[in-house]
């Protein structure tokens, strides 16, 4: 027999030993299996509760969709006539009169909040826009692991100048930042991406200097910034770092010779030695043939390719992004990449 709760508002995460509040996991927009899994057989007080959490993001916060669905789920799991609390049968009045159209509005933001174990205790908000056609305006599964992977190792970015490419909206370059890197330049390619970069950055004030700018990886690893001003910035920040991340960028074929010439401008284009900078990528696993591809081209242009970490370590790991994400974290892994020694 499973344990019983002793807090209604708390959670847990499968097998993560890592309590959430309902409230933190709706701020993050969790799946709403891990919510409703504790709400059969709620007591009034417990309807209530949850009937304020929700209230208290209604205005600001995750988006009304995700709200307006996990209301109408919990009443159904729980049962209408089960339903006690007349805040939770306001809360439903108030779902229903929510309308929205068939289709998603591409142009809908919303704010997700996680609370990141540093010794700070530093709250992370970031905007996001879950149904536009951008993938760079979500949080995909590889950032997220990657981002808690360096929260238990900060040394990997503590005193570090930090780039990473394809920083979306931001959230794995805000947490290098909060593990106490000294510079993190985050890059993107879409001018809608990189305004919510922005924003995220300045929503977010972390005692470490963060920016970000424009990279086209097929011109930044041909050398062509004098036909492309808008690279100058992003070839001086990244000829400085130590240290580049990545995350969910292996995805399309097409786009793979581009980001390996990248990595390797990244090695070589500096006053530095190459030996004296690492890439750190994680990737989720969609399609194997795909990632073959970018071995191969890693191994022709000279570059290592190791694991550092995969499933079977994250299972251990403490879940601090809760995402609804299409993939479990044990389909991501995080590579270590280095000029080859010979």
């Amino acid at each position: 027999m499973a344990p019983q709760n002793t807090n209604p508002d708390t959670t847990d995460c499968s097998q993560h030993e890592c309590p959430f509040t309902v409230s933190q996991l709706v701020a993050a927009m969790a799946s709403e299996n891990d919510i409703l899994d504790r709400t059969t057989g709620a007591s009034e007080e417990e309807q209530t509760s949850f009937a304020d959490t929700i209230q208290q993001y209604w205005e600001a916060g995750p988006s009304k969709r995700f709200l307006c669905s996990l209301v109408r789920n919990y009443i159904r799991q729980l049962g209408e006539h089960n339903v006690q609390s007349e805040a939770l049968w306001n809360l439903l009045l108030l779902a229903l009169q929510q309308r929205h159209s068939e289709i998603p509005d591409p142009h809908q933001s919303c704010y997700v909040t996680f609370s990141m174990p540093t010794q700070q205790q530093k709250q992370l908000t970031v905007r996001i826009y879950p149904y536009h056609n951008d993938v760079a305006l979500r949080i995909w599964e590889a950032g997220a692991v990657l981002a808690e992977f360096l929260l238990q190792h900060p040394e990997w970015v503590a005193h570090q100048t930090v780039v990473e490419l394809g920083a979306g909206v931001g959230l794995t370059s805000l947490v290098a930042a909060a593990c106490s890197a000294s510079h993190v330049y985050c890059t993107d390619f879409t001018e809608v991406c990189l305004q919510n970069l922005q924003h995220n950055i300045e929503r977010n004030q972390l005692d470490c200097t963060i920016s970000c700018g424009y990279l086209e990886w097929e011109a930044f690893g041909n050398y062509q910034e004098a036909s492309d001003p808008r690279l100058q910035e992003s070839c001086e920040k990244i000829a400085q770092a130590n240290l580049l991340i990545a995350a969910d960028v292996v995805y399309d074929v097409c786009a793979i010779p581009s980001l390996v010439k990248t990595f390797q401008r990244f090695f070589s284009d500096s006053d530095k030695d190459d030996d004296s900078k690492t890439i750190l990528l994680a990737s989720t696993m969609r399609r194997r043939e795909t990632f073959a591809v970018l071995q191969d081209e890693l191994k022709a242009k000279g570059i290592d390719c190791n694991v550092v970490a995969d499933g079977d370590y994250y299972a251990e790991l403490p879940l601090v992004f809760p995402m609804n994400f299409v993939q479990p974290r044990k389909d991501v892994n995080i590579y270590v990449l280095k000029i080859g020694k010979g």
